[in-house]
């Protein structure tokens, strides 16, 4: 065990110190409160210990699998600290340096694309991202390793001026993909265009709009990316001068073992002793063939020559090439399963789990199937992308590109059934009843705010606005000044751009003139907004009220900036009710603001947070029933990793103030110390000690128990 005499180390267990100075500690470390590795952050000086809690409010905010996740922080003395999750696997740059084929190459940078999608949809942007600072775990899932670059954009800042600060996000993207395609990144445009291979031409396009700034999206970043042809799929890339392509060629007829390439000193030993069998083989020409014949023979009588190989340390054992065999023919096979191809590799790695040649299998076959469903997706074929995701989700579950594919698709289905709903709404019951056009026109509108470039939509939407357009000049024209609003009101909300409008708004612009009412309106409309009654009742607010106004009169001061002050109330209503929990309020007050034609975008940060509130409350829940099952079943605490201490411990660490863990823990403490008890009265004293310390470890403050440790542990 590897000690420091600076930061106070209980609780944990350092086992390599990777830096020390003075005021300083960066360790590997085994967290005994969590059972789980961790590396340990701390530092006693103010400056640092500032960075430190800014990174530690950061990956409490930035909830992805692709950002490594805070297991602990907190003070101890004059030092502070933070327990990250122990992140292993080979950066982009060693993967670089080893050999990567294109396939996983954008497969990472379209994994990196979802992770920008996701800061951003925060408020973050990310600067100065390296090759190095991106990790390929297990083979396949991105994982960023410094978020050093992760700054909070203004939520004042217009919404151009965050897209400004969002492309230069993916121009950095931009660069580093040159540097990974080309080995640098180029200094102008002319000399990319020069050194671009010609399977690489594609890509020209998309390097170019990166660079200039021109993709601030995911969407417009997929949008530009080309699909990737079989001579491109081909393509290897690496900084070394002999690459693992290279080398995986030349071995992979020959019955012998792909070389590792990380340096470690195990696997130097390995070789050394590889060499010493042959360098003992030529000395022995006599003897040694003759028994490595008989052993070969007997262990493999199919396949001597590979199991001479075997034997003499430099090929793979037979069993392990016929089930790599058998993989390969299952994938090259098109009616197997990706469950029975990838179970085939993973057969292989049973003998060898660190078998390059299936690791490597396994990964592309994966990119392949997500390659896939992104084009399944692109073709609205949602039938096979349902079936992909099924086929994915049971074998990578976690993986951050499939999850955001995953919610295109949800969006998708989601998208089809509100059309599917809503055209036979309309189509069933026309447009004459109001209460029919509203739900149609709030439905549609929420189909362009999952789409926004959905036509089906757009012309359902005119279709409404066409009709209500009719009836403003009907109405208008028969001296219904207050029916010709409402109808006006009805039609803008549809689509603000039909051209009719501005003849029914001149007719009802006449009639108001007249009558006074857009002055009536506005009064009242600040008689509601000091009552309170901002968008109820329903036929009383002050949102209904400007909103009539600006029907007929668009550009209307007074109206703006009504609607402007009562949308800041609805958001400081939504995020009071958010403090107290009440999801289900801001919930029905987004709606309601929505339904009376506020601008969507408006809420988009209240539905933000809604939303991750929403999943908060959902992990609480799942782990509190977890926690009642495991109490049920007398899993108290053990086993490690799958008992209720444990899971009530993780809802206080999502909910520190979490009412029914305190008392669920408070329950087992209990219980526990009524086993010690037990456990003493039978004669049974190291298991009395060992319950009523499990005990006291959730509440040390009972008189009793504590009478009861002294006097036992005598």
């Amino acid at each position: 065990m590897i000690e420091t005499d600076r930061f106070p180390t209980e609780g944990f267990t350092l086992t390599e110190i990777v830096e020390k100075t003075a005021g300083s500690l960066l360790a590997k470390a085994y967290h005994l409160g969590l059972g789980r590795q961790c590396l340990i952050k701390a530092s006693c000086l103010e400056t640092e210990k500032d960075c430190l809690k800014s990174e530690a409010a950061l990956l409490t905010e930035c909830k992805n699998e692709a950002v490594a996740e805070l297991v602990d922080q907190g003070s101890r003395g004059s030092w502070y600290f933070l327990a990250i999750e122990l992140i292993s696997g080979d950066s982009l740059e060693q993967r670089i340096w080893q050999g990567i084929d294109l396939n996983l190459l954008m497969s990472i940078f379209k994994q990196f694309v979802s992770l920008l999608e996701s800061f951003h949809s925060l408020g973050f942007s990310l600067r100065g991202v390296s090759a190095a600072d991106l990790l390929i775990r297990n083979e396949f899932s991105l994982i960023i390793s410094n978020l050093s670059g992760l700054q909070k954009i203004e939520t004042f800042l217009q919404e151009d001026s965050r897209e400004r600060e969002w492309a230069k996000d993916f121009s950095d993207l931009g660069r580093l993909m040159e540097k990974s395609l080309l080995g640098e990144a180029m200094p102008d445009e002319d000399v990319l265009s020069t050194r671009l291979p010609e399977v690489l031409k594609p890509f020209e396009g998309l390097l170019l709009d990166l660079r200039k700034e021109k993709v601030s999206s995911s969407k417009q970043f997929f949008d530009r990316m080309p699909s990737l042809t079989e001579e491109m799929a081909d393509s290897h890339f690496r900084d070394s001068d002999i690459g693992l392509y290279e080398i995986r060629s030349i071995t992979s007829g020959l019955l012998v073992s792909e070389p590792e390439l990380k340096i470690s000193a195990r696997r130097s030993q390995r070789k050394k002793r590889q060499r010493m069998t042959w360098a003992s083989f030529i000395a022995s020409l006599v003897l040694i063939p003759s028994v490595v014949f008989w052993l070969a023979v007997k262990q493999s009588p199919d396949r001597p020559m590979a199991a001479i190989l075997s034997v003499i340390g430099v090929g793979d054992a037979p069993e392990m090439i016929e089930r790599f065999e058998t993989a390969e023919s299952l994938r090259l096979d098109p009616n197997q399963t990706l469950q029975a191809v990838i179970g085939a590799y993973e057969d292989v790695l049973l003998i060898d789990p660190e078998h390059e040649r299936s690791q490597g299998q396994i990964a592309l076959i994966y990119a392949e199937r997500l390659g896939r469903l992104e084009d399944a997706l692109g073709r609205e074929n949602l039938a096979e992308a349902e079936f992909l995701i099924e086929e994915l989700s049971k074998k990578i579950p976690r993986n951050t590109r499939l999850e955001a594919l995953s919610t295109r698709f949800q969006t998708r289905m989601q998208v089809g059934r509100i059309l599917k709903s809503t055209s036979l709404l309309m189509d069933a019951n026309g447009l004459d009843d109001e209460s029919i056009a509203a739900a149609a026109t709030q439905s549609l509108q929420e189909v362009l705010r999952l789409d926004p470039k959905n036509t089906e939509a757009l012309e359902r939407l005119n279709q409404v606005s066409e009709v209500y357009s009719r009836k403003s000049m009907e109405a208008s024209n028969e001296g219904r000044l207050d029916e010709a609003i409402q109808f006006l009101e009805r039609a803008s909300l549809a689509n603000p751009l039909n051209k009719n409008l501005d003849s029914a708004r001149a007719l009802v612009a006449r009639a108001e003139t007249e009558q006074g009412t857009i002055k009536s309106l506005l009064i009242e409309a600040e008689q509601l907004i000091e009552e309170g009654s901002l968008i109820s009742p329903p036929e009383r607010n002050a949102v209904n009220r400007y909103q009539r106004v600006l029907a007929t009169y668009p550009g209307n001061p007074a109206a703006l900036q009504g609607i402007s002050l009562a949308t800041q109330q609805l958001i400081a209503r939504g995020e009071d009710l958010l403090g107290q929990g009440d999801l289900d309020g801001v919930q029905n007050l987004i709606q309601g603001a929505t339904f009376l034609g506020l601008s969507n975008d408006s809420f988009d940060g209240l539905r933000s947070r809604l939303l991750q509130a929403s999943r908060l409350e959902e992990q609480i829940q799942k782990n509190l029933l977890i926690a009642r099952s495991l109490i049920q079943n007398g899993f108290l605490t053990e086993p490690p990793y799958a008992n209720a201490v444990e899971a009530l411990l993780s809802v206080q660490r999502l909910d520190s103030d979490n009412e029914e863990a305190s008392l669920l823990l408070e329950e087992i403490a209990v219980k526990l110390a009524s086993i010690a008890e037990a456990a003493w009265e039978a004669g049974l004293q190291l298991e009395a000690v060992k319950y009523i310390n499990l005990a006291m470890a959730l509440d040390a403050e009972r008189e009793n128990w504590k009478r009861w440790k002294a006097e036992w542990e005598r």
